[in-house]
């Protein structure tokens, strides 16, 4: 029998379940201390008790913070716990607020329960890890493995097999097929890694070892491309690597999608205003619709309205191609000084990034995020060169990497989509959401 391993957040459920008590008792012992008796909790005490605990499972869900937490480091693990629990008692106040329930909760209580959560969370979590990689180093050495191959792959696969900390031992890597089955019936095997380059003879092989009873790993070919982000699954029959440039947390997407919502009904709100505000100014300074509406490039090359407030004259597409010898970016971007073709009022739309309000129209209507990389026009993708698609693996959003960096405006385009390849590639929930801030900062001060 071979044990199936746990995916996704259940595969580190003892730590889950280590943090949700450890956070309980902490909570408890924080105001026991405070209140110096049982007798002198709030009547609110065990109800905000229980939701204390239900926020750490649904972070623990969905955010996935304990992905890789056997292979951290102990300062990275510090780091991990006071993001988790931060998150958690953030959410723990938000709540709060949301009942009205602040006053029956003591501030001095809260901070205590928060630095006994961190503390105690700490050492167990390296208490346990230190157990769990003490169990798996002895279910390693007491299984015993056997690595068959051809001579042509013993310095590459079998070696990498050697050297995986599997506690598969070198004297047990067989390259010669007289001395498979005659070694298999003289010592202990539990599992075995095989790797022929006859897919036939592998077969039979693979049949005869799970007739007897021993637990086969089928190696893929080693010249199957893999990126640096893959996986194996297996497609009706098929064996299928999947390569990616990011693996998301299915939970992560969803609060994601959340936040994109809420906040883009929060910008649909002050469009409104803004159109009963501007509206009338921008079409007595430039007569037709106080509304733009162009093509741009989406996700993977979809193509979508986005929607702006028009800042410039009607003619202002035609009258762009006059204007590029003024152009002071690449031939992708276009900007120049002092351009003609923008309205008075247009100035201080764009100054103050009012005019981009209408976009949270689009990231309502799902074609875009709050926070992505910048979707270029139909004009811009035609001139993209292969490498800078890359940049379009994701939603387009209102805001990202480059457009809070300091000297924005001084930057190139390649650099542009190095920034963007950046987000995609170490993109989490905490990046968005600082991002965003930095987002807020820039509106309101007018700063970079």
């Amino acid at each position: 029998m071979y044990k199936k391993t746990m995916k996704s957040w259940m595969k580190h459920i003892d730590f889950i379940l280590l943090d949700v008590i450890i956070l309980e008792l902490s909570f408890f012992l924080g105001y026991l201390l405070r209140l110096e008796g049982m007798n002198n909790f709030p009547d609110y005490f065990y109800v905000a008790w229980a939701v204390l605990g239900l926020l750490d499972l649904l972070v623990a869900l969905f955010l996935n913070n304990y992905s890789g937490i056997l292979r951290r480091g102990p300062f990275a693990e510090l780091l991990a716990v006071v993001h988790h629990f931060a998150l958690v008692y953030i959410l723990f106040l938000v709540w709060l607020f949301a009942v009205q329930q602040t006053s029956a909760i003591s501030r001095i209580a809260y901070i205590f329960s928060v630095i006994l959560t961190i503390c105690f969370s700490y050492l167990g979590r390296l208490l346990l890890k230190k157990s769990v990689n003490n169990y798996l180093k002895k279910v390693y050495k007491e299984n015993k493995t056997l690595v068959f191959c051809e001579e042509k792959y013993k310095e590459g696969i079998c070696k990498q097999l050697t050297d995986a900390k599997m506690g598969i031992e070198p004297s047990r890597v067989i390259t010669n097929e007289d001395n498979f089955l005659p070694f298999i019936d003289e010592h202990v095997v539990d599992e075995v890694y095989i790797n022929l380059i006859d897919r036939e003879k592998e077969k039979k092989y693979i049949e005869i070892l799970l007739n007897r009873g021993i637990t086969v790993n089928q190696i893929i070919r080693n010249n199957i491309f893999t990126a640096n982000h893959s996986m194996v699954r297996n497609i009706n029959n098929l064996v299928v690597v999947t390569n990616y440039i990011k693996l998301v947390n299915p939970g992560e997407l969803f609060v994601k999608k959340v936040m994109d919502l809420l906040l883009s009904l929060i910008g649909v709100f002050f469009m409104g205003i803004a159109v009963i505000i501007f509206g009338p100014i921008i079409y007595l300074q430039s007569p037709g619709s106080i509304f733009f509406a162009q093509t741009r490039i989406g996700k993977n090359g979809r193509r979508f309205q986005v929607f702006k407030f028009r800042t410039m004259y009607p003619d202002a597409e035609e009258r762009k191609k006059e204007l590029m010898k003024y152009n002071k970016r690449d031939k992708n971007m276009f900007k120049m000084d002092n351009d003609p073709r923008i309205i008075p009022i247009g100035h201080f739309l764009r100054k103050s990034h009012i005019d981009e309000l209408p976009q949270f129209v689009n990231v309502l209507f799902g074609d875009m995020s709050i926070v992505g990389t910048r979707p270029p026009t139909e004009a811009e993708y035609k001139e993209y060169d292969n490498n800078h698609k890359k940049r379009l693996a994701i939603k387009p959003g209102l805001t990202g990497i480059w457009q809070t960096s300091k000297n924005k405006d001084d930057v190139d385009f390649d650099e542009i989509v190095t920034m963007d390849v950046e987000y995609i590639t170490s993109w989490s929930l905490a990046l968005d959401l600082k991002l965003i801030l930095k987002t807020i900062g820039v509106v309101f001060t007018g700063k970079d």
